[in-house]
C-alpha cells in the first residue's frame, strides 16, 4: 500500500468517511440505534473501523455491553463507577463487517471471556494488520475491578495484546500485560502504521496514562507489533491530553501522510510527517 493503514476514530469522523465511500445518503442519530442489516441494535463501542484492501470490507471492532441495562440513567459510567454498563467485566469484543459503512453484518465476538483472557474491563479495541508476521494483532485496554466496593481501579490498568492468523479471530492471547511501555497505568490509545517499507512496516503506539498525568506518549512497536521498543518521544505538555490522542485519527483522515498535534498553550498547530513527528518532538 502506498498509503498508511487507516484507523479510525469511530465517534468523530463516522459521518465524514461516509460522505467519501458512499452516494448513499446516512443520517447517524444520538437518539436511534443503529442497526444491522437483520434490524438489530448494533451492540459494538469504543473500538476502531480499519479497511485491510481498498476496495475490500470494512472491519468494525468493538466492546459490546450485552443485556446490560443500568437501572438509572446516569450513563456508561454509572453512578459513582457503580452499576454501570461501560465498566463492566464481561464485555465482548464484537466485530461488524461491511462493505459501504451503511449496511454492517454481525461476525462474532473475536476474544470470548472464556477463551483465556485475563479478567478485567475491556476498553477501546484497536485491530491491526502486521505485513510481515501475516498475523492481525489487537490491543485493548484492560483495567481491574480492585477499587473501593470493586469500583475501576486506574491504578492497575494495562494493555492486552492477542493475535489471530484471519481479521475475524478468534484472537489468541500473546501478551497479557505489555510491560515495556514508558510509563504504567496506560488508557486511551491508537495504533498507526507507517509507510516507510512494503515488507515490514513501522508501527507506533500513541497513547496516555495515569502514570503521565495523561500527556501524549509514542512508542516504536517491535517488528511483530506485540510490544514497544521502549524508544519514545512525547510532546512533554504540563496539560493533560486525555483523549487527545485521536486527534492523529482526524489529521490523517483530513491531511493524507501527515498527522497534526495541537499546541494547547499556543493554540498553533504543526504539521509533521510520522517519522519526524516520532523522532522530533520533545
Amino acid at each position: 500500500m502506498n498509503r498508511m493503514t487507516l484507523i479510525i476514530n469511530i465517534a468523530l469522523v463516522m459521518q465524514l468517511l461516509i460522505c467519501n465511500v458512499s452516494a448513499t445518503s446516512v443520517t447517524i442519530s444520538n437518539i436511534l440505534p443503529r442497526l444491522d442489516i437483520e434490524g438489530k441494535p448494533m451492540d459494538i463501542h469504543d473500538g476502531n473501523i480499519i479497511q485491510y484492501e481498498k476496495g475490500g470490507l470494512y472491519y468494525y471492532y468493538g466492546a459490546g455491553y450485552g443485556e446490560c441495562h443500568p437501572p438509572l440513567d446516569f450513563g456508561c459510567a454509572g453512578f459513582y463507577l457503580l452499576g454501570d454498563c461501560g465498566f463492566r467485566e464481561n464485555h465482548t469484543i464484537y466485530l461488524y463487517t461491511s462493505p459501504d459503512l451503511y449496511q454492517w453484518t454481525f461476525v462474532r465476538d473475536i476474544f470470548p471471556g472464556n477463551g483465556g483472557r485475563p479478567l478485567g474491563i475491556y476498553y477501546r479495541p484497536k485491530v491491526i494488520y502486521n505485513r510481515y508476521t501475516q498475523l492481525y494483532v489487537l490491543w485493548i485496554n484492560r483495567v481491574e475491578r480492585t477499587g473501593p466496593f470493586g469500583s475501576p481501579n486506574f491504578l492497575n490498568a494495562s494493555y492486552v495484546v492477542a493475535t489471530s492468523k484471519t481479521p475475524d479471530g478468534v484472537f489468541t492471547v500473546v501478551q497479557e500485560k505489555v510491560r515495556s511501555i514508558e510509563y504504567g497505568n496506560p488508557g486511551d490509545f491508537t495504533l498507526f502504521i507507517d509507510n516507510d517499507d512494503e515488507e515490514r512496516p513501522t508501527a507506533y503506539l500513541a497513547y496516555n496514562s495515569f502514570n503521565n498525568l495523561h500527556r501524549i506518549q509514542i512508542e516504536q512497536l517491535t517488528v511483530n507489533y506485540t510490544a514497544t521498543l521502549g524508544k519514545n518521544s512525547t510532546t512533554k505538555k504540563e496539560e493533560s491530553n486525555e483523549t487527545r490522542v485521536h486527534l492523529f485519527l482526524i489529521s490523517f483522515l483530513l491531511i493524507p501522510k501527515k498527522y497534526h498535534l495541537e499546541n494547547i498553550k499556543g493554540n498553533n498547530f504543526f504539521f509533521l510527517t510520522l517519522r519526524t513527528l516520532y523522532s522530533t518532538i520533545q
